[in-house]
């Protein structure tokens, strides 16, 4: 699982582990339908009582999706499987040796670390933006359009005003 991490997820899981909270993997399958609430809600729900560090989506049934969300808190994992909101979450603990504890905390030499290839962004936002573009695109042209024709009723041709 650490391969997929991005930089800041695998900063957050050092993080939780360097403050000592409980670890967890909790996974759900939803179907198509019920997917985007399913997992809204249950995202919710473990906000309330720790932090999400990841959310990764997983091979589900034939007909749905399946999600993997790894969530650091101080509550054990008999007190966070009790506010789940869906039966069948699957709560498994994530195991951390003692000598992971241990390095994760020392502190470390202050270092810039290279940003990552790859960003997460919510499609919604990421369409937002590019609709966003696109009109600033046809604005552009517009103005273009407007500006040629105020240059042509008034006679400017000279090279001083295309620029």
């Amino acid at each position: 699982m650490l391969q997929v991490l991005s930089e800041y997820e695998e900063h957050r899981l050092k993080e939780n582990i360097r403050e000592r909270k409980n670890l967890f993997l909790a996974k759900v399958a939803y179907s198509f339908d019920a997917f985007e609430t399913g997992i809204r809600t249950l995202t919710d729900v473990l906000k309330q009582h720790g932090e999400v560090i990841c959310t990764l989506p997983t091979p589900g049934t034939g007909d749905g999706i399946g999600f993997t969300l790894m969530v650091g808190t101080v509550e054990s994992q008999a007190s966070l499987a009790a506010v789940l909101p869906a039966p069948g979450v699957a709560l498994e603990t994530v195991p951390i040796s003692e000598a992971a504890r241990q390095a994760e905390a020392r502190p470390a030499a202050a270092t810039l670390k290279t940003a990552g290839n790859t960003v997460r962004v919510d499609i919604q936002k990421l369409d937002s933006l590019m609709a966003a573009v696109g009109e600033l695109h046809i604005v552009k042209g517009e103005i273009g359009r407007i500006a040629a024709d105020l240059r042509g009723q008034q006679g400017f041709t000279g090279l001083a005003v295309n620029s």
